[in-house]
């Protein structure tokens, strides 16, 4: 008889498991591979969205490259605080990527050294550690990739400085993203 229950229970457990690369919103299920309207259409407005060209570099010929732009954007769902941050990633407006991030809002305090940040955290979890900057700026930047010695391809990323001031007595915190990522983390003089 006991047998017989652990078999039922780990047969329930297979019918009913989410697989890695999917969310559940509201007992609908979203998937990759989803266009971005479905996903709307189940888990209704991201609470954070970032938007973004990449260039795709493709063999034609034995010489020739074709240079293609892909359009990425990066939602990111909140549930509540006792569950993770879900980052959706879209190309072209295709689901390609589901995965989670950070947990639970961090106190302000603990981000006056930018010990709590990591390179790679998306825009929200900077904010939900740190509140909102005191000063941001955006801008693109080209980006040459070498293709041979002779040739080289343009690529756009963007790039966002915000900066945190925390008084008087802390440094300023200035914080550089890239496509919506953390990639650079510096301290500056006295805030005011």
């Amino acid at each position: 008889m006991r047998i017989l229950q652990v078999c039922f229970t780990l047969l329930l457990l297979t019918v009913f498991a989410v697989p890695a690369w999917a969310l559940r919103c509201d007992g609908r299920l979203v998937n990759t591979g989803d266009h971005q309207v479905e996903v709307l259409a189940k888990c209704g407005e991201p609470l954070w969205r970032e938007r973004w060209y990449d260039d795709v570099f493709e063999r034609r010929f034995f010489d020739t490259l074709e240079r293609r732009s892909v359009v990425v954007e990066e939602w990111i769902y909140d549930f509540g605080p006792h569950r993770l941050l879900y980052l959706l990633r879209f190309r072209n407006s295709r689901l390609v990527d589901i995965s989670t991030g950070d947990r639970a809002t961090m106190a302000v305090d603990a981000c006056r050294d930018g010990r709590t940040l990591r390179v790679g955290d998306t825009k929200i979890e900077v904010i939900r550690k740190c509140g909102v900057p005191v000063h941001s700026d955006s801008r693109e930047d080209e980006i040459l990739h070498a293709v041979d010695p002779h040739r080289a391809l343009r690529s756009t990323i963007r790039v966002d400085e915000w900066t945190y001031n925390f008084g008087p007595r802390r440094f300023l915190l200035h914080l550089t993203f890239e496509n919506g990522r953390l990639r650079q983390i510096e301290t500056g003089g006295y805030g005011f």
